[in-house]
C-alpha cells in the first residue's frame, strides 16, 4: 500500500537553491500549469530539464522562460509530443533522445493530464474515453517503462505521478478522468513493489485544488483567485525529487490542505 503523508512532511520554503543540481528531469505536460511551474522550479534549482508537452507554441514559450532561468550551463531539451499518440516505439525514441542529450536521467515526473468531459457515463463518448486513458494512464506506463533503464542506473532516481481526489474518492459525473487517476494510484502501488528493492523511489502526488486550465474546465463557475497558484506546490515537488528525500518511496503527498 501507498503511504499516505501530508504537506507537513515536506518543507515549506525553497531557500535552498542548488537541491537538483547535475539532476536530469523528464517533465511531462511542460507546456502549462504545474508541469511548467515544476520545469522552472527544477531548472532553478540546478537540473537540467526535459519539458514534453503536446502544445508546441506552448512548449517552446516554456522553453524559453526555463533555459533564461536555469543555473545549470546544460541546455533544457525540448520534446514536442502528443501523448495521445503514445506507442511503445514512440517512447523509446524519446528515451533514444534523453540518453543522447544528457547520458542520464535521474527523475521521471508523470504530469501531464486531460479532464475529458464531466458527463454521465451512460453518455461519454467511448472515443473520447480511451483519448483520456491514453493520456492519463496509458502514457505514465510506457514511458516510465521506457525509461526504467535511464532511470536504473541513477544512484537516487525517482518516479514519480500525478494523482487527484477523485482517485479515491469518485464522484458521479467525474467519468474517465476518476478512472484514470484510480488507475495512476494502482499503477505507481505495482511499480513501488516490483521496484522495492532498486535505487528507483515512486512517489505519488495529489495536488489538490491548483489554479490550472484543467481546472478552469472542470469549475468554470469558480473564482480562480480563490485557487492555489501551481508554484505553491513546487517546495513539496523539488523536495520529493531531491536526495533529501532518497529515503522516502511508496508513498503518496497529499497537498489538498
Amino acid at each position: 500500500m501507498l503511504k499516505k503523508i501530508t504537506s507537513e512532511s515536506v518543507p515549506n520554503d525553497l531557500s535552498k537553491t542548488d537541491l537538483l543540481v547535475d539532476r536530469k528531469i523528464l517533465v511531462t505536460g511542460a507546456g502549462t500549469g504545474i508541469g511548467k511551474e515544476l520545469a522552472l522550479s527544477c531548472a532553478k534549482q540546478g537540473g537540467s530539464v526535459i519539458l514534453l508537452d503536446s502544445n508546441e507554441k506552448l512548449l517552446e514559450q516554456a522553453y524559453d522562460q526555463v533555459d533564461k532561468v536555469s543555473s545549470n550551463k546544460a541546455k533544457p531539451l525540448m520534446i514536442p509530443f502528443d501523448l495521445t499518440e503514445i506507442s511503445e516505439p514512440f517512447a523509446n525514441e524519446i528515451f533514444d533522445a534523453v540518453r543522447k542529450e544528457y547520458g542520464a536521467l535521474d527523475a521521471l515526473v508523470n504530469n501531464a493530464a486531460i479532464l475529458g468531459e464531466l458527463r454521465m457515463l451512460k453518455q461519454y463518448p467511448v472515443d473520447l474515453w480511451q483519448k483520456v486513458m491514453k493520456v492519463n494512464l496509458e502514457a505514465p506506463f510506457v514511458l516510465s517503462k521506457a525509461c526504467l533503464p535511464l532511470l536504473s542506473e541513477s544512484d537516487d532516481a525517482n518516479l514519480i505521478f500525478t494523482s487527484s481526489s477523485v482517485a479515491t474518492l469518485p464522484q458521479a459525473y467525474w467519468g474517465a478522468y476518476a478512472v484514470s487517476k484510480g488507475g495512476i494510484e494502482s499503477l505507481a502501488e505495482v511499480w513501488a513493489a516490483e521496484l522495492e528493492q532498486s535505487n528507483v523511489k515512486v512517489k505519488v502526488v495529489n495536488p489538490g485544488p491548483v489554479r490550472t486550465k484543467l481546472r478552469m474546465e472542470a469549475f468554470p463557475a469558480e473564482d480562480p483567485n480563490t485557487v492555489r497558484l501551481a508554484s505553491e506546490l513546487m517546495p513539496a515537488y523539488t523536495f520529493l525529487l531531491s536526495k533529501e528525500s532518497r529515503d522516502m518511496s511508496a508513498i503518496i503527498l497529499d497537498l489538498t490542505s
